[in-house]
């Protein structure tokens, strides 16, 4: 990759959000580290991005793990920005949640993001600049009945983002959080339901896109935003006006 040109490591990044903002960053003119869990999945999204005129690499990794995690980081090497957008979110009555679910939740969805930030801010601080962005959810923010496990995840990276934005900040680094409302995701094409379901619960009155989100994303890690930290922005077209 390009010793020039910034580099962004953004997990979960094959599909939907991530791969939006995976083709937001690049033509920004940032190399992309592609995270997928398995290698295959990611051959779409790199041949989209080599056509953007970049360097794109998958780096795969079941964040799960906590030794894959670690090796993705290292694997990595410099990164200049983390989009910590992958999660799991199971949808169960609370009473029906095992201990065994409610930790690969917060395998994925905060031991992840703790590991890659534990390893790749030391590089940003070191050369003055870095930007981090982790994922919430409108639902997340609001509790959402079945979402037990995923929400409280997502309150956890909250504590970690405010908490990374007041040690780093001084350095160049700033953190902070996208919130995104409904979505369209590629399973709405199969089958419209969730989106007929929250028809009107907008502001705007339709459901978002991910380069909407991937917009968001994208003015988050530009150095625009370098005076922007420790904030959640909601992309949600006025779902949740916090």
């Amino acid at each position: 990759m390009s010793a020039d040109r910034r580099r962004a490591l953004i997990t979960g990044a094959t599909r939907n959000i991530g791969r939006a903002i995976a083709g937001q960053l690049a033509r920004q003119g940032m190399d992309v580290l592609v995270h997928a869990r398995r290698a295959e999945q990611a051959e779409q999204v790199l041949a989209e991005l080599h056509g953007l005129g970049i360097e794109a690499t998958c780096l795969a990794a079941d964040l799960g793990d906590a030794t894959q995690v670690r090796e993705l980081a290292q694997r990595a090497g410099r990164v200049d920005v983390l989009v910590n957008n992958a999660s799991i979110r199971p949808h169960r009555p609370f009473l029906e949640v095992d201990l065994a679910e409610w930790r690969d939740v917060f395998a994925v969805g905060v031991e992840a993001p703790f590991l890659l930030c534990q390893a790749l801010l030391p590089g940003m601080q070191e050369r003055g600049w870095g930007r981090v962005v982790n994922f919430l959810g409108v639902r997340a923010q609001m509790g959402a009945a079945g979402r037990s496990s995923s929400a409280s995840a997502k309150h956890a990276l909250v504590g970690l983002t405010r908490s990374l934005a007041r040690e780093f900040g001084e350095s160049g680094v700033t953190v902070n959080a996208v919130s995104p409302g409904t979505i369209v995701t590629d399973r709405d094409q199969a089958d419209g339901a969730r989106l007929t379901a929250r028809h009107g619960i907008s502001a705007v009155g339709r459901a978002g896109t991910g380069e909407e989100v991937a917009a968001a994303v994208g003015f988050l890690v530009s150095d625009q935003a370098a005076f922007i930290t420790g904030q959640i922005l909601g992309v949600n077209g006025g779902e949740l006006m916090a």
